[in-house]
């Protein structure tokens, strides 16, 4: 049973890690998409 908590929970770690990396990514082509639509 322990294990499997393990499992679970680097499970949810990495799913919520890959989801705050894509929010981050597109955050950050946006904001070099306004930049280079400023300048």
């Amino acid at each position: 049973m322990k294990f499997f908590t393990e499992m679970l929970k680097s499970f949810i770690l990495r799913y919520f890690y890959t989801i705050v990396l894509k929010i981050k990514v597109k955050n950050f082509s946006t904001f070099f998409g306004d930049c280079a639509i400023v300048a």
